[in-house]
């Protein structure tokens, strides 16, 4: 702490959780003001602009709705995936078995094996933790909904980048 003072550091936070953590925080309780940049997302990259390409790049066919969801670590209880699937259980009880084949979950992120995701009712597709910004753009824009289950997190990074193709998705 005595460092902290001495340097002069400030903290800058993400989100409104972060700077209400960061004024809780016994190093940064006294800053004056923290600020809160709230996910800066490059909208020149998250935009709908190749939506009608997305889902051919992926090999899903143009009739099937994509629901996206993932993490970079998604075996953490904090990102509520055991949540999701569990909604997912009861999603695939209330369709016909038209509308469930009609279905595919676009699953992206690290621990993919470990996780309740192995055991999805629907069609899943599953990619390795995305570190190309255009292919993870691309992702989003492939998608019908996202869905974002944290219980817990300090952005969501992910749901500021979904929230910049808004015009193009369905959002819940």
């Amino acid at each position: 702490m005595k460092n902290i003072e001495k340097a002069g550091i400030k903290i800058i936070a993400a989100s409104g959780w972060t700077q209400m953590q960061a004024r809780k925080s016994i190093l940064f309780q006294n800053q004056d003001k923290i600020e809160n940049i709230n996910s800066c997302i490059d909208t020149r990259l998250f935009n709908s602009k190749n939506r009608d390409i997305a889902k051919r790049i992926f090999g899903v066919d143009d009739d099937v709705k994509l629901i996206f969801c993932g993490a970079q670590k998604m075996t953490d209880h904090r990102k509520g995936f055991s949540y999701f699937k569990e909604s997912l259980d009861i999603l695939f009880e209330m369709l016909d078995a038209a509308t469930r084949n009609k279905i595919c979950i676009l699953i992206v992120g690290r621990d993919y094996q470990d996780s309740v995701y192995t055991k999805i009712p629907f069609q899943t597709h599953a990619i390795d933790y995305i570190k190309d910004y255009r292919l993870l753009s691309l992702a989003y824009q492939a998608s019908d909904i996202f869905v974002c289950p944290s219980i817990e997190d300090s952005g969501p990074m992910m749901v500021s980048e979904g929230i910049s193709l808004w015009n193009a998705c369905s959002w819940f």
